[in-house]
């Protein structure tokens, strides 16, 4: 008897194998006893204190395997089949940790008709190494939801056939609306979940780029059902991806995935289209067959014969819910009697989204008449996620809600059970969740169709359950939540502020004074990072965003809202988008007069336009800046700090135009400004030393900006408040400067810092001047292959943002570095610029020039 150590290997790879495989072909033709010698070991796998003695000739190599395949090679074609029912069983006998299973699926029926093509195109893609992504797209209703959580299901039987982890969760419980979507909360919680340590750190494409490598690093199931509220309606960008952290997450699992990631969709995923056929496939969920829908409506009861239910499916185009809807409502209302159908409406809608199923609803609501169960299904219509008990117990609370809960509120609970029980039966409500007791939840068709109707019924009880559901979540929330998980339920507040024309009070109650925490706190985006969310929340308050106010604020808060957007705007990237919502918001301010706010916009408008590349505009806007902030009341404790940042603001864009000596003078007169107020420091301090020090460090004065650097930089790390974002520039003119005086490793430490805090600051518009920097420094350095990583960096990171003046910056590195490394350099020169004289960035000019002459 021998000991045979290569079955220790874990049983994947013995399977996989050729060698291996080949040498038990050879030998399963003489001998069958061997298959259940090898499922006998790989049952003592995880059991490494039994010895594994096997009392047949053996191989301790694949050299030895490869000799004794050699000597009978027949058998081989034998053993296919039956290794993968070995492996098969193998790989799901050892169940999965419950801890690494998280699924949040919505609850659908019981079984599945048809859909066996699709649910074998998902096993293939399972054991396919080269499938990283699933997509199935269909229409609203056809069964999307279904079909994942069933073959979700049949996963689970066998132990999820090898996964690590499975994490599958349904956006649709975030909500169907365009408006009020966003991918934060999931990137949040699936960041937490996969074990990532810091899940806020990071800017939010960087988020999604760290939760794919946390996903790929185990053999994972991915699945996100309902994705098409966080993707473009049909237009230009038609299915793409708002959000880029969502954009980075699916991009890297097609890249690379050794699991599976399956999502549920209504349109195309647009960045799947580069994979598709490769690592990528899309399944188009058709309507049901003939006798799918036929089996479907005699599931629930329907009686008559075969070309009846034909013809049924036919005219209801083999649409699953609404075949499911209709075969409920015939046998509630006409016992099952299919020739009945006549008696509903014809179609009126898009079949696409969900015309056929509105039909049925409608006969239902003309069925339920003014009774409880229609008052339930309006009542739903208030909320685009499963409505939770306590907001349910709080719309049925006396006072009665008028045209809404009058049925309701004297329902026994006993009656209540009774009338769920009916809707539940009626496909109408989805099965009660054992994990969440008391929510009420329904497909989103039928949301979406009773929220229409409520409206259309009496705008009065909409606005009325609206408010219920505001007041009844701005009370119960806790009042500075600290998670953006804590956080939501006053996000859904606010939505339902808004529904109930309660918009002003909304914003100033919870938006400004909860989730931003007052003036100049910026909790939600600069704590927690949730740009996309506060600005999916802020659309809300949009006729048409981000132009069109509703008409129940006062101009002051629409021009504060309309900062706001524009800063999320920036911080995500989308920096010439942000113009317009900044512009309309300094119209705002000079016309209320608010000439601080005017002033702080001017500037940051400033800057929009100086990574855009328009520097002409940049100077004459922060010029503008200038003016209104002397024209701040002198009362007014900012007024100094203002007229100073507006000056720096006016120098720096002098600076980028070429004007040094303009600049020069700007500076000195803010600094000159400041000492006006004796409790100020006497030099600059915060972002305008970083502006003063760029411009001092254009002059080789890096002696004087190491003393400027330093000064500002304890001011920022002594702030009670964190500062990262001002920690970093003081720390890239640092870097910079020791740079200039050789002092290297020194150098290096400070760009290094600079870079995590910007990460941590979620500023993309500087990440690239801090990129560039160590770029030039690892030049210096022969680290060429570093520089030419950073330069990649930064020019994506521009490229994205449409940040020309950082394209620009990037193109003269690329120069440098390629004309170190002996290459071709001129064209990336040449790039350079064009574009420097295009935007008037005269700054460069020296340098453009001393390239031109090596």
């Amino acid at each position: 008897m021998a000991d045979w150590g290569l079955l220790r290997l874990h049983p994947d790879v013995i399977i996989l194998q050729s060698a291996f495989v080949d040498f038990l072909g050879s030998r399963l033709a003489e001998k069958a006893e061997w298959q259940g010698a090898i499922e006998m070991a790989f049952d003592q796998y995880y059991d490494y204190d039994k010895p594994l003695k096997i009392d047949f000739p053996i191989a301790t190599s694949a050299q030895d395997l490869i000799n004794l395949f050699k000597q009978n090679e027949q058998g081989f074609n034998h053993l296919e089949k039956g290794l993968e029912k070995v492996r098969d069983r193998i790989i799901t006998s050892y169940p999965i940790d419950p801890k690494w299973v998280h699924n949040n699926l919505p609850i659908t029926g019981q079984h599945l008709f048809g859909r066996k093509g699709q649910i074998q195109q998902l096993d293939d893609a399972w054991n396919d190494p080269n499938i990283h992504i699933i997509s199935l797209v269909a229409w609203a209703g056809v069964g999307k939801t279904a079909l994942v959580k069933y073959w979700l299901q049949k996963m689970e039987r066998v132990h999820y056939r090898g996964a690590k982890r499975v994490y599958a969760i349904t956006f649709y419980s975030q909500g169907t609306s365009d408006k009020s979507a966003s991918a934060e909360p999931f990137i949040d919680k699936a960041l937490r979940w996969f074990g990532d340590l810091n899940p806020t750190e990071g800017t939010s494409e960087e988020r999604g780029e760290r939760l794919a490598r946390l996903i790929k690093s185990e053999r994972s199931l991915l699945l996100l059902d309902g994705i098409e509220s966080l993707q473009h309606p049909p237009g230009p960008n038609e299915g793409a991806f708002k959000e880029k952290s969502l954009k980075a997450l699916i991009v890297g699992l097609a890249t690379y995935n050794p699991g599976l990631c399956v999502m549920t969709t209504r349109l195309p995923i647009k960045e799947l289209e580069a994979f598709e056929s490769h690592t990528s496939q899309q399944i188009s969920l058709k309507n049901l067959k003939l006798a799918e829908g036929v089996e479907l409506l005699r599931s629930l009861g329907v009686k008559g014969d075969d070309n009846e239910l034909e013809q049924a499916t036919t005219e209801f185009n083999g649409h699953c819910f609404a075949l499911t809807l209709l075969g409920s409502y015939i046998s509630d209302a006409y016992d099952g009697d299919i020739r009945c159908r006549v008696e509903i409406g014809p179609l009126e809608e898009d079949e696409r989204q969900g015309g056929h199923a509105r039909r049925i609803m409608e006969a239902y609501e003309k069925w339920f008449e003014e009774g409880p169960m229609l008052d339930i299904l309006l009542m739903l219509g208030l909320f685009n996620q499963p409505a939770d008990a306590d907001c349910i117990k709080a719309l049925r609370t006396p006072p009665v809600i008028r045209d809404l809960t009058d049925n309701l509120m004297h329902l026994s609970t006993r009656d209540w059970q009774r009338t769920l029980n009916k809707l539940r039966r009626s496909q109408l409500l989805t099965e009660q969740n054992p994990k969440e007791k008391g929510t009420l939840d329904s497909h989103p068709l039928v949301r979406e169709h009773f929220g229409s109707r409520l409206r259309e019924r009496s705008l009065e009880a909409w606005r009325e359950g609206h408010k219920r559901l505001y007041e009844y979540l701005k009370n119960k929330t806790p009042k500075l939540p600290d998670t953006l998980d804590e956080m939501m339920p006053l996000y859904r507040a606010i939505v339902h502020g808004c529904y109930a024309n309660k918009y002003q009070e909304s914003f100033d109650e919870i938006y400004w004074a909860r989730v931003q925490r007052g003036p100049k706190k910026y909790f939600s985006t600069d704590q927690l990072g949730a740009f996309y969310t506060d600005l999916s929340v802020l659309t809300h308050f949009f006729t048409e965003p981000w132009y069109q106010a509703v008409t129940n604020l006062n101009k002051y808060t629409i021009a504060t809202i309309q900062n706001k957007v524009g800063f999320c705007l920036k911080a995500l990237g989308r920096f010439e988008e942000a113009i317009e919502p900044i512009q309309a918001a300094l119209e705002g301010y000079k016309e209320q007069q608010a000439w601080k706010e005017a002033t702080g916009v001017a500037s940051n408008l400033g800057y929009r336009y100086l990574w855009s590349g328009e520097i002409k505009k940049a100077v004459e806007m922060t010029q503008k800046g200038v003016f209104f902030a002397d024209k701040i009341n002198e009362q007014d404790k900012e007024r100094m700090l203002m007229r100073t940042r507006s000056r720096t603001a006016w120098a720096d864009m002098l600076h980028h135009a070429g004007n040094f000596e303009e600049a020069q003078k700007n500076f000195q007169a803010a600094e000159a400004i400041q000492r006006e107020d004796k409790r100020q420091p006497s030099w600059l301090y915060a972002a305008q030393s970083f502006r003063y020090c760029d411009l001092l460090l254009s002059q080789q004065k890096y002696q004087e900006v190491k003393k400027r650097a330093f000064r500002a930089l304890d001011i920022a790390e002594r702030s009670r408040k964190k500062r990262p974002f001002e920690i970093a520039l003081h720390n890239i003119n640092l870097g910079r400067a020791f740079h200039l005086a050789g002092e290297y490793e020194v150098a290096v430490s400070h760009l290094e810092n600079a870079l995590t805090n910007l990460e941590v600051a979620k500023r993309l518009d500087t990440l690239p001047v801090a990129l560039i920097a160590r770029a030039a420094l690892r030049r210096y350095l022969n680290k060429i292959d570093d520089a030419y990583a950073d330069i990649d960096h930064a020019m994506k990171i521009a490229e994205r943002g449409q940040m020309k003046l950082h394209m620009a910056d990037c193109y003269l590195e690329y120069a440098r570095l390629d004309f170190v490394c002996g290459k071709e350099f001129l064209q990336n020169l040449k790039n350079a610029k064009t574009m420097i004289i295009e935007m008037n960035y005269h700054r460069r000019d020296n340098e453009v020039n001393k390239l031109e002459k090596m």
